[in-house]
């Protein structure tokens, strides 16, 4: 015949026993410092990424230019283009040479301006 006492049989009623787990705390800078290392992650992912491809800097109209007319240093503007060896596109560093140059047709707000746009004959006058 087996034995109990009266301890062991209070323990088996309770059910087992429950271990403490201990709250972990909470560092405020070392998730600033995380979401720190992040943001630096990705400013330089996209760094990397604008400086792998080759890029042009181009000449962009930015108001309307009729045909004959020159083209004015308030019409333009730089954009920066994957280079195309089918398009002659006017390169920004080349702004200041356009003054000798007249436009062989009307030019609209958001054209590249590629060389075939432009001549270096004088349009004739009106009438």
């Amino acid at each position: 015949m087996a034995t109990t006492t009266r301890s062991s049989t209070a323990r088996a009623a309770a059910g087992p026993a429950r271990l403490t787990v201990a709250r972990r705390e909470r560092h405020p800078a070392a998730v600033a410092f995380g979401v720190l290392l992040v943001l630096c992650g990705a400013m330089i992912a996209v760094l990397v990424w604008q400086q792998t491809g080759d890029r042009l800097s181009v000449i962009q109209v930015t108001n309307r230019v009729p045909a004959g007319h020159q083209i004015s240093a308030q019409d333009i503007r730089a954009v920066t283009v994957t280079p195309n060896n089918d398009i002659a596109y006017v390169p920004w560093t080349q702004r200041d040479q356009l003054a000798g140059y007249y436009t062989l047709t009307a030019l609209v707000p958001g054209t590249v301006l590629t060389g075939g746009m432009l001549t270096t004959d004088i349009p004739p006058r009106d009438g």
